[in-house]
C-alpha cells in the first residue's frame, strides 16, 4: 500500500470528528444550596471575634468573719440616721442600726374600706326614699366617722416603727397614746420568723421573740417587710456587733 506525501504549504483538510454513539447531554450549571456549615462557621466565627473584643469581668465574692458576703447590705434601713419619732428613746451609747415601717399589708383592709366607701354609701343614698333625709344624714355622718377611722389607722401605721441598736429591740408606735416595748439582744434566747403563702408573695412575715423571763413586752412583732433580710441582720447584730451593715452604711455617710 503506497503512502501519498501531503503536499507542505497547503491547508490541510479538517477530518470529521469520529462519530460519539452517546453524545453528552447539555451542560447546566447549578449553584449547590448553602448547607448552612459554613454559615454557621462564618457565624461563629464573628462571635469569637465579639466575645475576644467585649471585656471580661472578673467577680469575687467576700466574706466577714461571721460568714457573711461583704459588699451591699441586705436590707436598706428607712433612715441612716435615727428619726424624730425613735430618736428620743435611744440613749448616747447605744448605736442605732435602723428602723423599718410593717408591711403595708397592716394596713390593706381599712385603706381598701375607705377607698370603696363613697362607691357604697352612693349606692345607699340613691336606695333611699327622697323623703327620708333623717337616713341619708345618719349615712353621711357614719361615712365621716368611717373615713376619720381610716385616716387614724393609716397615721398610726406612718408612726408605727420596729427599732433595732446594738443592745435592744423596739417597737415605738401610737399618735395620742405612745406606745414603747423594748427587749434587750441579751436576753433574746430564740427568734424566728414565720410567713404564710400570701406573705411569701408579698414579702412579710411575723417575728417571734423568745427570752429567758415569762413576762416580756415583745413576743409576735407583724408585719415586717423583708424579714429574711432583716432576720440576717438581727442575727449578726447579735452574735457579731458592730460589723451590721447598717453600721457600715451609717460610717459611709459619715465620711
Amino acid at each position: 500500500m503506497v503512502e501519498r506525501d501531503e503536499p507542505e504549504g497547503e491547508d490541510r483538510p479538517a477530518r470529521p470528528a469520529p462519530p460519539r454513539e452517546n453524545p453528552p447531554p447539555a451542560s447546566v450549571s447549578v449553584t449547590p444550596a448553602d448547607s448552612g456549615h459554613e454559615g454557621s462557621h462564618d457565624q461563629g466565627h464573628d462571635r469569637d471575634q465579639t466575645r475576644q473584643s467585649s471585656p471580661v469581668t472578673v467577680t469575687t465574692t467576700t466574706y466577714d468573719d461571721a460568714g457573711l458576703i461583704v459588699g451591699p447590705p441586705h436590707i436598706q434601713p428607712t433612715k441612716t440616721q435615727p428619726s424624730r419619732i425613735v430618736g428620743r428613746y435611744l440613749f448616747d451609747s447605744e448605736r442605732y442600726c435602723g428602723e423599718w415601717r410593717r408591711h403595708w399589708i397592716y394596713v390593706a383592709r381599712w385603706t381598701l374600706l375607705g377607698a370603696l366607701s363613697p362607691f357604697l354609701v352612693g349606692y345607699l343614698v340613691g336606695a333611699i326614699n327622697d323623703n327620708s333625709n333623717a337616713i341619708v344624714k345618719v349615712v353621711l355622718v357614719l361615712w365621716i366617722a368611717l373615713l376619720v377611722f381610716v385616716g387614724y389607722k393609716l397615721m398610726d401605721w406612718y408612726y408605727d416603727r420596729f427599732v433595732l441598736t446594738d443592745k435592744r429591740v423596739m417597737v415605738v408606735g401610737g399618735i395620742f397614746t405612745r406606745r414603747v416595748g423594748m427587749m434587750p439582744l441579751a436576753r433574746v434566747t430564740d427568734m424566728a420568723y414565720l410567713q404564710s403563702p400570701l406573705g411569701r408573695i408579698l414579702n412579710y412575715g411575723t417575728f417571734v421573740l423568745e427570752s429567758a423571763g415569762q413576762d416580756q413586752a415583745l413576743r409576735e412583732i407583724k408585719p415586717l417587710p423583708h424579714p429574711g433580710e432583716l432576720y440576717l441582720l438581727f442575727c449578726q447584730e447579735m452574735y457579731e456587733p458592730g460589723s451590721s451593715t447598717a453600721q457600715q452604711i451609717e460610717d459611709a455617710a459619715g465620711d
